[in-house]
């Protein structure tokens, strides 16, 4: 059989409303309307048994690259078994160079679920209101999370998946200072609650540089997004392009 390129695992308890509605959420939102174009990105809730209890393990034999979310609450801290379960799934995902786990704390008291993970760090989502923010959150961290663990494909077996992963932000002179002022405020946002340093061309290019090598080294070496000086509603991630293509003036490019 096939293997998907990328399969994410959804870890919640079975009792947990909340959490199944939050990964029902996740999945919508990695996948979308069928009738729309979306990221499509293969989820699966994990299974468990008759009785509520998890699967003796995570099966990471249907994908190449596996990538794990456990959604931590109250109702899954105080069951043993699912804090062991969450606990060997994060332990199977260290030194492997096919998998990678990230944890929510979606409460106070769901963390460290297990001694293995006391050194654990866990997405506060709590610290978010519940609902709409909260979803959100968990959803923008995921797919920054996605995209720092694909984007070291190439060295995953060295690669360490360190934060923050560097966002590089072209825009016109009239997005920096003109109302909305949209550059500066993707830069609040980014910053605001999401592993991300923005590299910002006007401000981080080196006086004396020329300009348009500095802005094709920084369109190769990070992430990138334009900001567009009218709205914000195109910005997005997405595979990088040579942004000195486009030009010196760096005017909207690489989305």
């Amino acid at each position: 059989m096939k293997k998907e390129p990328l399969l994410v695992h959804l870890l919640f308890h079975p009792e947990s409303v909340s959490a199944r509605e939050l990964a029902r959420y996740i999945h919508r939102q990695l996948n979308g309307d069928l009738m729309v174009p979306g990221l499509r990105v293969p989820t699966v809730f994990c299974p468990t048994r008759d009785d509520g209890a998890p699967c003796a393990r995570l099966r990471f034999n249907f994908a190449e690259r596996n990538f794990v979310v456990v959604l931590a609450d109250d109702p899954l801290s105080i069951d043993e078994s699912w804090c062991g379960f969450c606990a060997d799934a994060w332990a199977s995902c260290q030194n492997n160079a096919f998998a990678r786990c990230v944890p929510f704390q979606l409460s106070e008291n769901a963390w460290p679920l297990d001694a293995r993970l006391k050194g654990v760090s866990f997405a506060k989502a709590y610290l978010q209101d519940a609902g709409e923010a909260r979803n959100a959150f968990v959803v923008r961290r995921i797919v920054v999370e996605l995209c720092g663990y694909l984007a070291n494909l190439d060295k995953v077996a060295d690669s360490a998946f360190q934060a923050p992963i560097t966002l590089f932000l072209s825009h016109t002179k009239a997005a920096l200072n003109k109302e909305p002022r949209v550059t500066q405020q993707f830069i609040e946002c980014l910053r605001r609650d999401q592993p991300i340093e923005a590299w910002v061309d006007s401000g981080d290019i080196q006086t004396g540089s020329k300009f348009a090598e500095a802005i094709k080294r920084g369109g190769r070496a990070h992430l990138s997004a334009s900001c567009p000086d009218r709205h914000l509603r195109y910005a997005r991630m997405v595979p990088r392009r040579d942004p000195a293509r486009e030009g010196a003036s760096a005017a909207d490019h690489g989305r």
